[in-house]
């Protein structure tokens, strides 16, 4: 038995395109972080609001803080969009880009902080 939440992103390509989008991006971080991850160093600049020097710096496990949350939110997203669903459509498309852009930013700042560090 399928959903109906399921059917609506199939069968709407104004929702599918973001959701593929922010699936696709959240893949693709886990992967990066499957392969940069033992080789960063012990710590990393993470915390750029921060004065400089010392005080940005980390140990590499909190390189995981940024996929995780990305992930949370891409959860969170979905479950507004689903329980919106029967209300204003733009509502979910907004969602939906909001998840895309969200992923897609997490993703710069991971390929930042990479680069940053090799």
């Amino acid at each position: 038995m399928r959903s109906v939440f399921f059917e609506a992103l199939a069968s709407n390509g104004a929702l599918g395109w973001p959701t593929s989008l922010s699936m696709v991006g959240l893949v693709i971080m886990w992967v990066l972080v499957g392969i940069f991850l033992w080789q960063l160093p012990p710590e990393i600049p993470m915390w750029y609001s921060l004065p400089p020097g010392v005080n940005q710096l980390s140990s590499r496990e909190w390189f995981l803080l940024i996929p995780s949350l990305a992930l949370v939110m891409t959860v969170v997203n979905m479950i507004v969009i689903r329980l919106g669903l029967g209300g204003v459509k733009i509502f979910g498309y907004m969602v939906a880009w909001l998840t895309a852009l969200l992923v897609f930013l997490a993703g710069i700042a991971m390929v930042h902080i990479i680069m940053l560090v090799l």
